[in-house]
């Protein structure tokens, strides 16, 4: 079957963990972020772009219980990395969304508030 120009998802699943991953790493591409990653506020990493996930996770979910919203730098991988991550809410329960590397600017902002919007998507 020949695809159409128009259709962007070229990886299709119906396994919702493999259909986030998916958007994930649609959403790194580009030099605006090097990783995108969602997980809860317990820090279980429920999809990644990359291998970092789950220590994003772990690391950035006591802050992310604090705040809705972060940009700045933590220590992943034994050594600092750009982030920056947004909380927010789907069917009652708080999930993250967070990009790690790139340097801040208003196109990760941007990336970060698309990938929420594809994962309350997926998950609907």
């Amino acid at each position: 079957m020949e695809r159409s120009s128009s259709d962007r998802r070229l990886n299709r699943t119906q396994n919702t963990k493999k259909a986030l991953e998916y958007w994930l790493e649609s959403c790194s591409k580009g030099s605006v972020v090097d990783e995108m990653v969602l997980f809860d506020l317990d820090g279980l990493c429920l999809a990644s772009s990359g291998e970092l996930g789950p220590e994003v996770a772990a690391s950035c979910s006591t802050l992310a219980r604090r705040v809705p919203f972060y940009q700045g730098q933590i220590p992943v991988g034994g050594k600092p990395r750009n982030l920056r991550f947004k909380r927010f809410r789907y069917q009652g329960e708080c999930l993250v969304v967070c990009g790690l590397g790139g340097l801040p600017s208003e196109a990760r902002a941007r990336r970060i508030e698309r990938s929420a919007q594809g994962v309350a998507r997926i998950l609907h």
